[in-house]
């Protein structure tokens, strides 16, 4: 292994270790596919070839991270796009009623 590799695999295993090591939603532990899934703002991604970048910036990135599966992490994105499609209906459903309202004033 080349030594930027193995800088990358130590750093990704120090944030991991740093995050308690497992899948907050179910505890799943196994490091070699744990996600960092973003809570806030993404700066950018933190993947392992990420790793590369100045240790502070990537654990400040981490720090807006929670450590998931990647099966609890795919559930966390469908999830997210359930809620995004509902408030975009409430949204279209909103602007439909104003429509409507507006049309009856006439």
């Amino acid at each position: 292994m080349k030594k930027w590799e193995w800088l990358r695999v130590e750093r990704r295993n120090r944030l991991i270790d740093l995050h308690g090591g497992k899948c907050v939603a179910c505890g799943y532990n196994n490091i070699n596919v744990l996600h960092f899934h973003h809570i806030g703002p993404k700066g950018f991604s933190l993947g392992i070839s990420q790793m590369h970048r100045d240790y502070e910036a990537v654990l400040q990135e981490s720090l807006k991270c929670i450590l998931v599966c990647p099966r609890c992490h795919e559930e966390e994105h469908q999830k997210l796009k359930r809620i995004d499609a509902e408030i975009t209906q409430t949204l279209l459903d909103k602007k439909s009623l104003n429509e409507e309202r507006k049309d009856g004033n006439k």
